[in-house]
């Protein structure tokens, strides 16, 4: 990693300096990521810019408490080791959250001993939220009032200490092999925006079938959609219900327009048409919008 930039890490973990008075290279303040806490007060598992992770007795050190994605205090400035932002993924994130977790369980105790041993974790699961998808971190789920479940749903208060009112998320407890699924669930499952169809996959590829498309969709109707720009009755659903009953789709459907018009396939007519129709079908079968709707 890196000594330099300016700013903490856009992640949930409360982030500190401590004080290394001894660094030969004069950065005598050290970035640090609290991961999960000890057995006992100050004592906390850390990750430090090497990426790895170590106990930390934070009673032995002068530490300065960081916010979350804000700049580093001006006075500590140019004698700061720190994490780089540039190339701290999310997925190295993880693996110091699993490491931590691991080393826990090892060493026995702490909130990490309730941690399904199946690579489950607790998810904000409110898609409405800028940390939809995020691990909560260990020191929180060991956070006791502030950290509520039943079975595998709970709420959550993030930083209750500085606010009197916090802010409770809902939160799941997710596997790792069913993670990707769960969010596509999340975004675009039952409930979500009903001008959409869902998130059908085969394999990794977004893919649905013009069928598949009219069978899903839901004609949900104008009061139910504010702001909805059109005036009278939808043709939409009868057009596209005509289009299945003649064996159609939006190609072929462009095709028999050609056959049938006698407009010339090089003229500008047939040219807007086909780029029309191949949009529609892209807008059906790979955003998988509801054309009904």
């Amino acid at each position: 990693m890196a000594a330099g930039p300016d700013r903490t890490l856009d992640i949930l973990e409360k982030q500190v300096l401590i004080d290394f008075w001894e660094d030969e290279n004069d950065f005598f303040w050290h970035h640090r990521i609290l991961l999960l806490p000890g057995a006992s007060p100050g004592k906390w598992l850390v990750a430090t810019p090497d990426l790895e992770v170590q106990f930390v007795d934070l009673a032995e050190h002068r530490v300065i408490p960081l916010a979350r994605a804000d700049e580093f205090p001006a006075d500590y400035r140019g004698y700061i080791y720190s994490f780089d932002a540039h190339t701290f993924t999310g997925g190295r994130m993880e693996a110091l959250r699993r490491q931590a977790r691991s080393l826990l369980e090892i060493m026995g105790g702490g909130p990490a001993a309730s941690v399904a041993m199946d690579g489950a974790s607790w998810r904000i699961s409110d898609p409405a939220h800028a940390s939809f998808g995020e691990e909560v971190p260990g020191s929180v789920v060991g956070a006791g009032e502030h950290f509520v479940t039943r079975g595998k749903v709970g709420m959550v208060a993030f930083d209750p200490e500085d606010d009197e009112d916090p802010e409770w998320i809902s939160v799941e407890l997710v596997t790792l092999d069913s993670l990707v699924q769960w969010k596509r669930n999340k975004w675009a499952g039952a409930g979500r925006d009903p001008r959409l169809l869902g998130d059908v996959r085969v394999g990794s590829t977004r893919e649905l079938t013009f069928i598949d498309a009219l069978s899903r969709g839901k004609f949900v109707k104008t009061d139910d959609l504010p702001g909805w720009p059109h005036q009278g009755e939808r043709a939409t659903p009868e057009f596209l219900r005509t289009m299945k009953m003649a064996g159609l789709e939006w190609m072929t459907h462009h095709n028999d327009f050609l056959q049938k018009s006698g407009v010339s396939k090089t003229s500008g007519i047939a040219r807007a048409h086909r780029r029309v129709s191949e949009s529609l079908a892209l807008l059906q079968q790979w955003d998988q919008v509801d054309a009904t709707s």
